[in-house]
């Protein structure tokens, strides 16, 4: 040892690279402990940002979901079974005594619980099918339960007696009759469906025009869920939930066994969640802090208040702050367990050799170790949606998530090759620029849009596109959160079929007695805000029975599928037509006076007089016209044109007659 010492004495470069080395090992300590705390910023930033996108993620998707269970209802309304159901109410609540006897009224309940029956089947599957735990059907007047699928118990009962005095229903009934529109209910514990929260959702079942009852449906809190625990990320801490301005809970919290919506509602003095950041949702404020949940946990929090048809709720998207500091703290212990290796190579080695060392193999694994450990990009990289960033200079793709790789069935090597617009040839480059320029000159904040996106087999998939220009890393960059609405867009087809068979004629495909009702009663009421003519065609086919009698009723269908056809060639885009009933068509023409409504009445029947129709031969019709005029209801409009089709039958048929 003492001679080590002598010759460190007798040697001082070798006490100066000691030195020097030294210096430079508590320049490294330093440099990594500094390079460690920079990197808890960067996590808890990273964080942030991505507790923001997955909130706001939840958020539109619990809004579409909402929107589509309230087209359901509307759709449901709109059917003609249910319009047939509500008509047998009407006519049963105007046979309604409200003095009757508890055996009088006991009899009425037994006829509108076997009416129900006939429709059960139909409205049962429909529950099933969607999910719903009950549909109600409401008069319009009194208030009367004329139906519940769940509840024969409420059959018969009113809205304004003691059962429903504090339930949702009868506000929500004079809501909906009020607005003449679909409306929801916030999420409640109902007294007349047990200890299950839900929600409501009401819609006006019309009438030529008017609401004759009210459709309610129930939506149970579990399809909340649903949406809400759809996992954004793989950390066991990170869940996003919601508050009513109850600070009851409107979802089950993933974290805490036994927290449920059903327990909130059930025991609210106890469950009641204020905490700081709910209370700046209920202001209108949005962003991320550190807090304390409902349990007590300090968290990383991001709040924002959704709103959807007059619901408020405090919606929370957060991740324990135990998880962001255990990645810290491996991450800070990585860098120790560095720092002495280097110190102690430096020590050895030299100020020289260390430069080396820090410049190309100490200080370069670190930043690839520091790289590796921002877990929170598996918040995007696991997200439900597709997400692509793309350069704003020449549109070529930079990333995209698992999802995206996974429905496209694209590597991320072709990805990095590939532009968004070849993922949906249609467009061309130049369409694709003038898609984002408002984006790139600050006229829009987001481009919102539905397209379809081919997949690398050649197969199409529907999607809805929210695309966006972001700092992203520092760079400005295209942001496309992709959702794909094949599904959804399947069941809106769908809808759209059965509205379309609820409102055409099944034989001539024309508008059924239903649609013409709706439209003309519109019609009417322009006509008179507006001041112009209105004309009422009614045409009917002379002797039909013959012709069902002589050739039989399928050369019947054949005549009056090529009658209807036939008329319709004459008619402007404006007129309406339709299957009155049976062999009986009609027509209303807007800002048609009564001599040219007149003499189209008499194109259409010399056209027909010389139609050849096969088995049949030719047919005649006769024609009665009439014109609306000061103060004509549509009653009087209906019995005026029908009186001038009965006098064109007196007088000889085939011929045009007005009234």
């Amino acid at each position: 040892m003492q001679v080590t010492l002598n010759k460190i004495r007798r040697k001082p470069q070798i006490l100066l690279s000691m030195f020097g080395a030294i210096v430079m090992a508590i320049v490294i300590i330093i440099f990594i402990s500094l390079y460690s705390l920079k990197s808890k910023e960067i996590l808890y930033k990273h964080a942030s940002e991505q507790l923001v996108a997955i909130n706001k993620i939840k958020m539109h998707m619990l809004s579409m979901f909402l929107d589509f269970r309230k087209s359901d209802a509307k759709a449901l309304a709109s059917t003609e079974t249910v319009l047939k159901f509500s008509q047998h109410i009407s006519a049963i609540e105007s046979q309604y005594n409200l003095q009757a006897s508890p055996q009088e009224k006991s009899k009425e309940v037994q006829r509108l619980q076997s009416l129900a029956k006939e429709y059960k089947n139909y409205f049962s599957k429909f529950l099933r099918e969607y999910m719903y735990t009950d549909m109600m059907l409401i008069d319009n007047k009194l208030g009367y339960v004329f139906l519940s699928m769940n509840y024969d118990a409420y059959i018969g009962k009113n809205l304004h007696s003691k059962e429903f005095q504090k339930s949702e229903i009868l506000h929500l009934w004079e809501k909906v009759l009020e607005t003449k529109t679909a409306h929801y209910s916030d999420m409640h514990l109902p007294i007349l469906y047990g200890k299950e929260p839900i929600m409501f959702i009401a819609a006006p079942v019309f009438d030529k025009g008017e609401v004759i009852s009210v459709l309610i449906l129930s939506l149970p809190s579990t399809l909340i869920n649903k949406v809400l625990h759809f996992r954004g990320s793989n950390i066991k801490s990170c869940e996003t939930y919601a508050v009513g301005k109850d600070y009851l809970l409107r979802s089950d919290s993933f974290l805490q066994e036994g927290l449920t919506v059903s327990a909130s509602f059930e025991h609210p003095q106890e469950s009641r969640i204020n905490t700081r950041n709910i209370q700046k949702a209920f202001n209108n404020e949005h962003g991320v802090s550190l807090t304390k949940d409902y349990r007590g946990v300090d968290v990383l929090s991001s709040y924002s208040l959704f709103e959807f048809d007059g619901i408020e709720w405090a919606m929370l998207t957060q991740i324990d702050k135990s998880a962001i500091t255990q990645q810290f703290n491996k991450l800070q212990s990585t860098f120790h367990i560095w720092a002495l290796l280097i110190a102690l190579f430096v020590f050895v080695v030299g100020y020289v050799v260390i430069r080396t060392i820090v410049n190309k193999i100490v200080v370069a694994p670190l930043v690839a170790l520091y790289n590796k450990v921002k877990g929170f990009e598996d918040i995007i990289n696991n997200s439900f949606n597709e997400i692509y960033i793309f350069s704003k200079d020449d549109f070529f793709f930079i990333f995209a998530n698992k999802s995206a790789i996974s429905n496209s069935g694209y590597s991320m090597k072709e990805f990095l090759s590939m532009k968004p617009y070849e993922l949906k040839p249609e467009y061309t480059k130049e369409a694709f620029e003038k898609l984002v320029a408002p984006l790139l000159n600050g006229e829009k904040q987001t481009e919102i849009f539905e397209t379809s996106h081919r997949r690398k087999n050649g197969t199409y998939y529907d999607v809805h596109i929210n695309l966006q220009l972001m700092d992203v890393d520092g760079v400005e960059r295209f942001v496309a959160i992709v959702n794909d609405i094949t599904a959804h867009n399947k069941i809106r087809q769908e809808k759209e079929h059965y509205y379309y068979l609820s409102n055409h004629d099944h034989l001539t495909k024309q508008y059924n007695r239903q649609m013409f009702d709706k439209l003309f009663y519109q019609e009417l009421q322009r006509s008179r805000r507006y001041k112009h003519d209105l004309s009422f065609i009614l045409l009917d086919i002379d002797h039909f029975k013959q012709v069902n009698d002589t050739y039989g009723h399928q050369a019947g269908d054949i005549v009056l599928i090529t009658l209807a056809e036939h008329v319709q060639s004459f008619l402007r885009n404006s007129d309406v037509f339709a299957r009155w009933g049976g062999e009986e068509f009609v027509i209303f023409m807007p800002h048609t006076d009564l001599e040219t409504a007149m003499q189209k009445a008499e194109n259409i029947r010399s056209s027909i007089e010389k139609l050849q129709i096969n088995p049949v031969g030719s047919v005649t019709c006769s024609f009665g016209v009439t014109q609306l005029r000061d103060y004509d209801d549509a009653k009087k409009v209906f019995a005026q044109v029908d009186e001038a089709l009965y006098k064109a039958k007196n007088n000889g048929r085939n011929r045009v007659e007005a009234i």
